[in-house]
C-alpha cells in the first residue's frame, strides 16, 4: 500500500541536494547556529524493518526505506566494474577446491584472466579441479565455490563471445552474492555505513537486476492512514 503511494522516480540532484540540506543543517547545529523551525531535522537511521530494509528519517516530512540488500549489491557492482583489474580482493587461509566437468574446466583455465579481474585468484589443480586462493573481498568463504561453478558455466555457454555484456553479469552473480543478505539482521553501525555509502552515491537508485533501491513514505501518507488530516 505505502509503496505504491511513494515515487520512486526522484533524480539523482533532487537527491543530492536533499542530503546536502541535511548535512548543512548537522554542521549549523553543530557550530552553534540556531536553525529555522522549520528546517529539516538531521537525516537518521531508525533502524532496520524485517530484518531487511533500513528505516531513515530523510527530513521533516519523509521516511525512507533502503532495501540494504539491493542498495549493497549496486555499490559492489559498480566498485568491480570500476576497478576491474585491481579488484579489491581477500587472500584466502585455506585454498579452496573446485572440481568441474571437462567442459567448465576448460573454460575457466581458458579464462584466468577474467577471474582475475574479478578478484580471484585462480590455478590449475589438475584432474578437473581447479584452486582458488583469492576472492572478492565481500564474498563469504560458503559462496566461493557456488560463484566459481556459475561463472564456469556461464563462461563455457558464452566461450565465443566473452563481451563487455557478458562480464557485466558475472559482475552482477558476484555482487549479488557478496552483499548483505536481506531477512539477516545487521548491526546498526553496518546500516549506517551503508546509509552514508548511498549518501555519496546519489545516482545509485536500482539494483544491477532494475529493482528500486528505496521508496519514500510522505508523513501525509502515515497521518492519513492514523485519520489525523480532515
Amino acid at each position: 500500500m505505502w509503496c505504491s503511494a511513494v515515487p520512486t522516480h526522484r533524480n539523482s540532484s533532487d537527491f543530492a541536494m536533499a542530503w546536502n540540506r541535511m548535512r548543512n543543517a548537522a554542521a549549523q547545529t553543530a557550530s552553534g547556529v540556531p536553525t529555522p523551525a522549520q528546517a529539516p531535522p538531521v537525516h537518521k537511521v531508525i533502524g532496520e524493518a524485517f530484518d531487511t530494509y533500513i528505516v531513515l528519517q530523510y527530513d521533516s516530512e519523509t521516511l525512507m526505506f533502503i532495501d540494504k540488500h539491493a542498495a549493497h549489491e549496486r555499490l559492489l557492482y559498480e566498485q568491480l566494474k570500476s576497478r576491474r583489474r585491481e579488484a579489491a580482493a581477500q587472500t584466502l587461509l585455506l585454498p579452496v577446491t573446485v572440481t568441474l566437468d571437462k567442459a567448465e574446466y576448460t573454460a575457466v583455465l581458458s579464462n584466468l584472466q577474467i577471474f582475475a579481474d574479478a578478484g580471484f585468484d585462480v590455478e590449475d589443480f589438475g584432474s578437473g579441479t581447479v584452486l582458488v586462493r583469492t576472492a572478492p573481498l565481500n564474498l563469504d568463504s560458503a559462496d566461493i565455490e557456488g560463484s566459481v561453478l556459475e561463472m564456469a558455466g556461464y563462461l563455457e555457454q558464452n566461450r565465443s563471445d566473452v563481451t563487455t555484456e557478458h562480464m557485466d553479469w558475472l559482475y552482477h552473480n558476484i555482487a549479488c552474492r557478496a552483499a548483505i543478505k536481506g531477512g539477516s539482521a545487521s548491526r546498526r553501525e553496518e546500516l549506517i555505513a551503508l546509509a552514508e555509502r548511498l549518501e555519496q552515491n546519489p545516482e545509485v537508485r536500482y539494483c544491477p537486476h532494475g529493482r528500486p533501491i528505496y521508496v519514500m513514505l510522505k508523513k501525509k501518507m502515515l497521518e492519513k492512514e492514523f485519520g489525523r488530516l480532515g
